[in-house]
């Protein structure tokens, strides 16, 4: 791919990766690779939520209670998101980042064709389980990738829009589901298919992706990293001195993120995803389901229909300020912002106030998880970042799992408002301690920080 950039830099460059440097052509190209594939991700895991009405009458004609099997799917999805985490954490630290996104492309789209073929529950749960285990892999260590091929100045910026194209696969998956569910009990299952597609950007990506020259680095391959810089960005770069200070080793690397050095970081990021991370999933997984118990399936799937078309919007709007106030600021005013929308919107009394602030609330905190991606991924080294990254947001999901239980309870006893104020509360939980000893992040170069 050819691009006007000079081919040597001026002044000699030594361990300066893309630092600095426009963002060439062929880095575009990985990123709409990675755009493509992340438009597939999320309609898969954007489904289920605008199918949950539906799925419960389905459950109903089997004789399940509804809520109870939701929350058995949910359950098992995030669970297998948790492994996704940990697992395509640890083995892209191991193997490589391109090798497991690859593979989660095909798990995750091989899986939710599964869902949609399935017989019976028990083998719902499993394809469901399969899904999230592929969806977050390819999440977790695709975005640690964008920001190990980005420049610090825009890394930020190029994760929210790489999640704004992903996401516009949210209005798609509400308006098929408008359309699929009316037609048969069992129509639900053509949004699963659909879901398969995914393994379209599998395909693209299998000849042009490119290996993170940051992991080749690490991994002493310091000739190849130089020549993949250099096809990315169109400069020479000397990388003479990135010989591993470490070789990647997964229970050195797990002792080192508890180690002193790093302590301080690791609590201050736990405590912020075991918090914000299920506030923000409740939301995603259960407002459909919760609008159907007071408004009825249809409105529900209206008002959600409507909401959906802020997601992208909201990633589109994080990218032109997740680089600055230096990470810190918009995520502490973002968490604030959002967790005050979500109790206008419960308690919103008609269908257009409800559906105006639920898009306002959408605009608000669907890029905050984004954020997040982007904090992980600045915090630590290169041959323990992704085991970091899935170990933080594995956290969070193993935390969504458990709740599933009080979600339940705190229906049937509080009704959904009590939910909307429950993932309201932990989106502010960990903000206080985040505010005072979360690190400024923005625009300094990932080996900077990872020290």
């Amino acid at each position: 791919m050819n691009t006007s950039l000079p081919t040597v830099i001026p002044a000699p460059v030594k361990n300066n990766y893309f630092d600095g440097l426009p963002v060439a052509d062929p880095q575009k190209f990985t990123l709409y690779i990675l755009m493509l594939a992340y438009f597939f991700q999320q309609f898969t895991n954007w489904s289920f939520g605008f199918l949950a009405p539906a799925f419960s009458t389905f459950l109903a004609l089997s004789g399940y209670s509804a809520d109870a099997m939701i929350g058995r799917v949910l359950f098992w999805y995030f669970t297998g998101m948790t492994a996704g985490a940990f697992v395509g954490g640890i083995l892209s630290d191991r193997f490589g980042r391109r090798k497991v996104m690859l593979a989660a492309m095909v798990i995750l789209s091989v899986a939710s064709i599964i869902n949609g073929a399935a017989s019976n529950f028990s083998l719902f749960l499993v394809a469901r389980a399969t899904t999230g285990f592929g969806v977050f892999c390819l999440m977790v260590v695709s975005h640690a990738y964008i920001a190990e091929i980005c420049p610090a100045e825009s890394r930020g910026k190029w994760q929210c829009l790489v999640a704004a194209v992903g996401f516009s696969s949210a209005p798609l998956a509400a308006l098929l589901c408008q359309v699929t569910t009316p037609i048969a009990p069992e129509s639900w299952r053509v949004l699963f298919f659909f879901g398969g597609l995914g393994l379209l950007p599998f395909g693209i990506a299998l000849f042009f992706l490119k290996e993170s020259p940051r992991w080749l680095a690490a991994q002493g391959r310091v000739k190849e990293a130089e020549e993949i810089v250099r096809e990315l960005s169109g400069y020479h770069i000397d990388l003479s001195d990135a010989a591993p200070k470490q070789v990647p080793n997964f229970y050195r690397s797990l002792a080192d993120i508890f180690a002193l050095r790093y302590l301080k970081r690791t609590l201050v990021l736990a405590l912020l995803f075991s918090t914000a991370t299920p506030g923000i999933f409740i939301m995603f997984s259960w407002t459909t389901r919760l609008l159907a118990i007071s408004h009825g399936m249809q409105r529900a799937l209206d008002i959600t229909m409507y909401m959906s078309f802020a997601v992208p919007i909201s990633c589109w709007f994080w990218s032109m300020v997740v680089d600055k106030g230096g990470r810190k600021t918009p995520l502490v005013l973002g968490c604030l912002v959002s967790s005050c929308l979500i109790l206008l919107f419960a308690v919103a009394p008609t269908f257009v106030l409800q559906t105006a602030t639920g898009t306002v609330m959408n605009i608000a905190y669907v890029g905050l998880s984004f954020l997040q991606f982007v904090l992980v991924a600045e915090s630590y080294p290169t041959y323990m970042r992704n085991t970091a990254v899935g170990l933080h947001n594995g956290l969070g999901r193993l935390v969504m799992a458990a709740l599933q239980p009080a979600i339940l309870w705190a229906s049937q006893v509080y009704g959904p408002f009590g939910i909307f104020a429950g993932a309201a509360g932990l989106l502010c939980l960990g903000i206080p301690v985040y505010a005072i000893w979360g690190r400024r992040t923005a625009g300094v170069s990932l080996e900077e920080l990872g020290n």
